[in-house]
């Protein structure tokens, strides 16, 4: 293809480059092996390198080459590139400066999250902009494997990792629904209040939305005080289980006197 037109919109904002990744897995999969052999793999050269007050940044946007080879499963094991914070523009996950890793572990991609930890040069300990780790969102979207592989690198067993919280700063699903439910419905009444049916159609809901919220904080304060008994029960046991220690000391060191009136 000549130079001239290589650049040239075909159609759906689509260069014959992206045309071409796109289609070919076969493609993406010698990008891939490439990027593993070479110095720098494209996606290396893809991603868009911008100046920040005199520090370096890589963007990737919605519709560049970087982010459809990213999502073809091309990566970049470099060492300059792999543990690079990107930020992500106009992106479904809603999140910015993440690594290759964090990236593919958002995306569920196992196989590829797999390889990237392979590398020597990954640093488990890069975080995102608000201090989540790779190995806190691994931990967070369940992905077992991926935490099991990270622990067994890098030696960090049940480290708690720093979960990915939802709408409200809260990571119950439920507690969400709640208060999203609880402020439509509260906006809701402005409406309903305009007319006598609509006050007493609102009043009846009402009580069904006010039982609703409980069930669904008091369930989560239910579980919080299982928890906590646990917890203390255990700490119990792990006493009773020192004073017994304590009590066989004393009761060899009486043998050992009795036995041995010398000493």
């Amino acid at each position: 293809m000549r130079g001239g037109s290589i650049k040239e919109i075909m159609y759906d904002n689509l260069t014959p480059l992206d045309e071409s990744i796109n289609q070919s897995i076969k493609i993406a999969e010698n990008l891939s092996t490439l990027s593993r052999d070479l110095d720098k793999s494209m996606l290396h050269y893809a991603m868009k390198r911008i100046t920040r007050k005199g520090l370096k940044e890589i963007e990737v946007k919605e519709d560049s080459i970087a982010k459809l080879l990213m999502d073809k499963g091309v990566i970049d094991l470099n060492g300059s590139t792999i543990n690079c914070l990107v930020n992500y523009k106009n992106l479904s996950i809603g999140c910015e400066r993440l690594t290759q890793l964090m990236y593919h572990i958002i995306k569920k991609n196992e196989k590829t999250s797999k390889i990237l930890i392979e590398s020597p040069y990954i640093n488990i300990n890069v975080t995102d902009k608000e201090g989540i780790s790779a190995y806190g969102y691994a931990k967070t979207l369940k992905m077992e494997n991926i935490v099991m592989m990270l622990e067994n690198k890098f030696n960090i067993y049940n480290r708690e990792g720093k979960y990915i919280k939802d709408f409200f700063g809260i990571t119950s699903k439920e507690k969400v629904i709640a208060f999203s439910a609880g402020m439509v419905f509260a906006g809701l009444g402005f409406i309903f209040k305009k007319s006598d049916s609509g006050q007493m159609l609102y009043e009846f809901m009402e009580g069904h939305v006010i039982k609703f919220i409980k069930n669904v904080f008091n369930k989560n304060e239910k579980h919080n005080n299982k928890t906590n008994n646990n917890n203390i029960i255990n700490n119990n046991n792990n006493e009773a289980n020192d004073n017994n220690d304590i009590n066989n000391n004393n009761n060899e060191i009486n043998d050992n006197v009795i036995n041995n009136p010398e000493l």
